[in-house]
């Protein structure tokens, strides 16, 4: 029975192949796939396997791209039209700057840079699918808040990130579609402070940190004296805030001719011995002179004079005290944090006067500055408010240009964008035609392969009943 069984066992052997055989191929049939499992071809199976976790990476990258894209083309459509209305701000600046505007023809541009600016602050507060798109990485909350007065905006302040929120479009590359507002809506190119005014004030030799227009005032609270001849003139007693003098100046004293002068001004008699005696120099400033007891000192007499004072950029809320006239004096805002470095060198008399610091317009503060100017709401003279808003074109335009500039950024970025999702495209649909050669089965092979396979089990099926049908006389014959 020995032969009978190493029969048997073979026929059982050749059957299991082939039922083996036939089910593999009957699953490739049905799958369409020639590798099901690592053990169909562990080779090709770990090919595959990489290349599908390739192909899916690439598919979250253009995922997280298209997110990209889209908050980018937003942000863009969103500057475009701020670019739009800055530039329609500016026509209407050019306008109340002009001449034959009046008063009334000013109030009524200024209702119309207001409705801009509330429609700025509304573009700037843009959501998207519930995130602020100009708030850097704070996206849950407003980037903008408005301060208002009767209504009105006076000042807008930044209450966003300042960091981005870049997300993984790419192998080691990260961009992001949500923007730092506080770098958009102002420009960012400090130069020199302008001072527009006759005080004789300057920019200091030091770097400023205030932005936009502020207004520097520079009032009187002492003038002193140095009258090494001894004549006796003096300050009157209620001179402090109604001199108009600052810095280093001089008093000429003729005692023979009984008359005193002020820098180059006109001489004036002392003959009334007045205890307030106003003397001024040929600029028309002019101090509070005591001449109601000179000495009997003959001759003419050089008393030097010290206007001093104090500076502020908030409306006198702060201010800094102006007793040395120095190249670099800071003058602050406690609210703000911010300072203009000043110059006093050249210092000659009280005043308040515009100062513009040129590349740090934003475009809210620059619109609030825009609209009460329009409205003289310093009852400044006409003529000093036409300059002024012709400066003002040019601050309007800067800010424009921030807005353009960054709308300009934002469309290279979305180009790039673009470069990089077709690459990553590629990427992808190369790794997953790849994976489908390997992973695929030649359905026409696999047919064959079945026919014969099929073929095979039915042959020996036969070959097995006819074997196991034998007797046992019939198999020792």
């Amino acid at each position: 029975m020995g032969g009978w069984g190493a029969i048997y066992n073979n026929m059982s052997y050749a059957l299991q192949n082939h039922t083996l055989e036939l089910a593999r191929l009957q699953e490739q049939t049905a799958s369409g796939a020639r590798v099901n499992r690592p053990s169909d071809d562990p080779t090709d199976a770990y090919q595959i396997m990489r290349l599908r976790s390739q192909s899916k990476e690439m598919q979250r990258y253009i995922k997280n791209l298209d997110m990209v894209q889209r908050d980018l083309e937003l942000s863009q459509g969103v500057l475009t039209e701020m670019s739009t209305l800055l530039n329609k701000a500016q026509s209407l600046v050019t306008q109340g700057a002009s001449g034959t505007y009046k008063d009334h023809n000013r109030h009524i541009v200024a209702e119309e840079i207001d409705s801009i600016l509330e429609q700025c602050l509304s573009i700037a507060n843009t959501q998207s699918l519930g995130r602020y798109i100009f708030g850097g990485s704070a996206t849950g909350s407003a980037p903008y808040a408005a301060t208002r007065e009767s209504g009105k905006i006076t000042s807008v302040s930044y209450q966003g990130s300042h960091e981005q929120l870049p997300v993984p479009v790419g192998p080691g590359v990260q961009h992001t579609g949500l923007m730092v507002g506080e770098t958009i809506f102002k420009a960012d190119h400090r130069q020199t402070p302008v001072f527009h005014g006759n005080t004789g004030l300057t920019a200091g030799s030091g770097t400023s940190s205030v932005t936009g227009d502020v207004w520097l005032t520079a009032r009187h609270t002492a003038t002193v004296y140095t009258d090494p001849g001894g004549t006796g003139v003096a300050a009157a007693a209620n001179h402090a805030g109604r001199d108009t003098i600052l810095g280093d100046h001089t008093l000429t004293v003729d005692m023979d001719a009984n008359q005193i002068r002020l820098d180059d001004g006109v001489w004036v008699s002392m003959a009334s011995g007045s205890a307030d005696l106003w003397v001024t120099n040929g600029s028309g400033d002019g101090v509070h002179v005591d001449v109601s007891s000179l000495n009997a000192v003959a001759g003419t007499h050089t008393i030097a004079l010290a206007g001093q004072g104090a500076l502020s950029i908030n409306g006198g809320a702060d201010e800094t005290a102006l007793t040395s006239f120095d190249a670099n004096i800071a003058v602050a805002d406690s609210a703000t944090g911010r300072v203009l470095m000043v110059g006093a060198t050249n210092v000659t008399r009280v005043g308040s006067e515009p100062v513009r610091v040129p590349g740090t317009y934003d475009v809210f503060q620059t619109l609030v500055d825009v609209r009460d100017l329009l409205k003289n709401t310093r009852n400044i003279p006409e003529q000093k408010q036409i300059d002024m808003l012709a400066h003002s074109i040019d601050s309007v335009k800067e800010a424009m240009t921030a807005v353009t500039n960054k709308m300009t950024a934002a469309g290279g970025r979305l180009q790039a964008m673009e470069n990089l999702g077709n690459t990553l495209a590629d990427i992808r649909d190369n790794a997953t035609m790849q994976m489908h050669s390997l992973e695929d089965a030649d359905l026409t092979e696999v047919a064959a392969g079945l026919a014969r396979t099929q073929t095979l089990y039915e042959m020996t099926l036969a070959v097995s009943a006819r074997v196991l049908s034998l007797s046992l006389l019939q198999y020792l014959r």
